[in-house]
């Protein structure tokens, strides 16, 4: 069987992962970069060491080499020691010694890997290192090991400090950094749900208020209508009218307040009711001016009715103008005497659709299309024969073109 060379590892180490990493520790081996290290420690020493085991192995050679470098560093030192405790003791004193002359510690080896032949290359590097710091030893002229190295110890040691300092400013900046960063995120998130919140409220506010304007607006009519000329009194027959007469009359909620959102988004004017904010035929004008501007100059702003109803009739020629049908129309008196709500809806689904078309609609587009005929959104048109106490069938048109019963 072949023997192992010198700072091989152990030769009992035949197979296995021992072997793989006796093998790594042989390719790491480097004899030349060895012996100078060995050479230098002799140098010093006046002590023979052809190898680092077992020539360094009771750490006898090791605790001199300090005591040269620096007399007293080791005061005391297990000659020839009989014991490997002993010898243990000695290489612990040498890497405490190291220690002081300012060797780094991820430039130590362990005991066991000298005594027990673990990591040979670990010593080589550890003296190497020493004779770095050696060279920065105070009075020190002797042998030099390695590359000349002119820094000393307090130049290592304010530099390690000064790395320690920039490390504490970067994490005390990255720290107040990331507080800035959430303080921001926090105050961010706080104005957008207080924003929502704002929103939120005056949207059930603006609801409320449209709600409260329809059912008194009902309630009115139906009232009054039934005191007059219903000869209807009691019972279910009572119940049935009036569920036709507030649809006949005054249309469905839903697309009611579609009909005011597109109103509000175009003119900017607040429209609580279909009849209340568009009886002066003001906001009327102002929609057709936002849809295609100075179609009509002139817009009587007093609450006189005559001019009420020439802002109503105006809009009538605008919307016959853009394209509206003549049944897609209403009557002044529809809008203004409070007749048909419904036509007025219709109207104004008519009107969001022929906008479509026209080169200068631009503010509504995509907000319109929502009203563009569909049969799945069908709004009521129907009128009512009040005289005669009965409610004409109520018919219910997507388009100019067709009719759903």
């Amino acid at each position: 069987m072949a023997q192992p060379n010198e700072g091989d590892g152990p030769s009992y180490v035949l197979f296995g992962m021992d072997a793989e990493h006796e093998k790594r520790m042989t390719m790491k081996h480097d004899p030349q970069y060895e012996r100078q290290a060995l050479d230098w420690v002799q140098q010093i020493t006046g002590m023979a060491v052809p190898n680092v085991f077992p020539s360094l192995k009771s750490g006898e050679i090791l605790c001199v080499l300090l005591n040269k470098l620096r007399p007293g560093i080791v005061p005391k030192i297990n000659k020839n020691p009989s014991h490997v405790l002993l010898e243990r003791e000695n290489i612990q004193a040498y890497i405490m010694g190291c220690g002081i002359l300012g060797v780094e510690p991820d430039e130590m080896f362990t005991i066991s890997d000298l005594q027990d032949r673990k990591m040979l290359s670990s010593v080589v590097m550890n003296l190497y290192a020493l004779g770095r710091c050696a060279q920065t030893l105070p009075g020190w002229s002797g042998p030099r090991l390695g590359v000349k190295y002119s820094v000393t110890q307090e130049e290592k040691r304010r530099r390690k400090d000064n790395r320690e300092s920039e490390r504490l400013i970067a994490n005390a900046q990255a720290q107040q950094y990331r507080e800035e960063r959430a303080s921001r995120h926090a105050l961010l998130e706080k104005q957008k749900s207080e924003t929502a919140i704002k929103v939120e409220d005056s949207e059930t506010e603006r609801m409320k208020k449209r709600r409260m304007e329809k059912g008194r607006s009902q309630y009115d009519l139906k009232k009054a209508k039934r005191k007059s000329i219903s000869p209807v009194r009691y019972g279910l027959d009572l119940e049935h009218q009036e569920k036709l007469v507030t649809k006949a009359l005054t249309g469905d909620a839903l697309h009611d307040e579609a009909v005011m959102d597109w109103i509000e988004f175009m003119t900017g004017q607040e429209v609580d009711g279909i009849y209340d904010s568009l009886r002066s035929g003001v906001v009327l004008c102002l929609l057709v001016n936002a849809i295609k501007p100075d179609t009509i100059p002139r817009i009587h702003m007093k609450p006189v009715p005559m001019l009420e109803m020439e802002n109503i009739q105006a809009y009538l020629n605008a919307c016959a103008a853009f394209g509206v049908p003549r049944s897609e129309l209403f009557s002044t008196s529809d809008l203004y005497e409070h007749k048909s709500i419904p036509a007025v809806v219709s109207n104004l689904y008519a009107l969001a659709r022929a906008a479509q078309k026209l080169p200068s609609y631009t503010k509504g587009k995509g907000k319109g299309a929502k009203f563009n005929g569909s049969h799945a959104k069908k709004r009521a048109r129907g009128d009512v024969d009040l005289e005669a106490g009965v409610v004409k069938e109520a018919r219910y048109r997507c388009c100019s073109s067709c009719t759903i019963l």
